[in-house]
């Protein structure tokens, strides 16, 4: 069996996502290796009928071996599948096909609850969906190999597989971020918007935040959109709050974070700098007060007034007083109080 390609396979997903709004039933994908019958065992794309060989679609009853033990498996359930679940994510290969196809059959049974709210004229419940309940749990349980998956549905130009597959990485832990963050490099602007976005919600990388965080902040900084630099300076905000979460409080550390947005009130760009104000002041770490009060006074000097009321609102936020626009008072206020700041580490 030759392994897919990431580009046919997500082809296939935007076709399938695309024949959720057009029609009762899409295509068959071609080019995507998969081969497990939604009907038959609740797990994959429908009927496909190219040679399996091929790399293309093959039917449920072409396959053969391990990948119809694991199909077997499915269907039965229970410890049985945990077994041969355990088995299939020590193989590349399985784990590769199982993760396919179960990405196909999230999308494949949200298409279904879609044309029920159509036929119903209401809203449907996605709780009421066990083969969908049972699906996102899966993709969770299969990790890193998922979260790979799941961050290249977020390059397609469909928000419906960005929407999906951004609700399972918010549940998947340390392995969500990195390859979501991968995606800041793309050439297309839209793909590194919606990669930006993303991480200001996903949860902390573990021993790889430091470089998902690395990469954010580049994007911040760097990045030839205006708008992907202002996304991604208000996701670092987000981002330090949300990794955070679980910590033991003496294990929180806003610092990192922070200094990104530090760096981002220096940017060139005006849109980016009121960004990184209003994300310091949703971050909290009131250690970020000396360097609002330098931005501040750049942007009184050079009269930019949405600047300075985003800086002067932080300031007022993070100190729990409010001087207004006087950055002297601002000065006196952080001479008098940043020693016992520094102390307490900013919260």
């Amino acid at each position: 069996m030759k392994p897919r390609s990431k580009r046919a396979f997500c082809t296939a997903l935007l076709a399938l996502a695309m024949g959720a709004c057009q029609s009762p039933k899409p295509a068959a994908p071609t080019d995507v290796e998969t081969g497990l019958d939604v009907d038959d065992f609740q797990l994959g794309v429908g009927e496909g009928h190219s040679d399996q060989n091929t790399g293309g679609m093959v039917a449920v009853d072409k396959i053969e071996g391990k990948y119809s033990d694991l199909l077997m498996a499915w269907k039965q359930g229970g410890f049985v599948w945990e077994i041969k679940r355990s088995e299939a994510l020590g193989d590349p290969e399985l784990t590769t096909f199982l993760v396919d196809n179960l990405l196909v059959l999230l999308f494949e049974e949200y298409r279904g609850i879609q044309a029920a709210i159509a036929a119903r004229g209401g809203a449907v419940s996605l709780a009421k969906n066990p083969t969908f309940e049972r699906t996102r749990e899966e993709l969770i349980l299969c990790g890193a190999p998922a979260a790979e998956a799941l961050a290249e549905t977020l390059a397609l130009a469909d928000d419906l597989l960005a929407t999906l597959s951004k609700e399972v990485l918010m549940q998947m832990g340390p392995a969500a971020a990195p390859p979501v963050s991968v995606l800041l490099d793309r050439e297309k602007a839209a793909v590194r918007f919606r990669a930006a976005e993303s991480l200001g919600r996903l949860p902390s990388a573990g021993m790889t935040e430091g470089t998902v965080l690395e990469r954010l902040g580049k994007a911040a900084r760097e990045d030839v959109s205006d708008l992907v630099r202002v996304k991604a300076t208000a996701s670092i905000g987000e981002r330090g709050l949300w990794s955070q979460i679980g910590r033991p409080t003496d294990e929180i550390n806003l610092e990192p974070y922070r200094l990104e947005l530090e760096a981002c009130l220096e940017n060139s760009s005006e849109g980016v700098r009121i960004a990184a104000a209003k994300a310091m002041r949703s971050l909290g770490d009131r250690r970020g007060v000396e360097a609002l009060i330098d931005a501040a006074t750049s942007a009184g000097k050079a009269d930019r007034t949405r600047e300075l009321k985003a800086h002067a609102d932080a300031l007022a936020s993070l100190a729990g007083v409010d001087h207004g626009w006087d950055m002297n008072e601002w000065r006196l206020w952080w001479r008098d109080n940043r020693e016992g700041i520094d102390a307490t580490r900013g919260f």
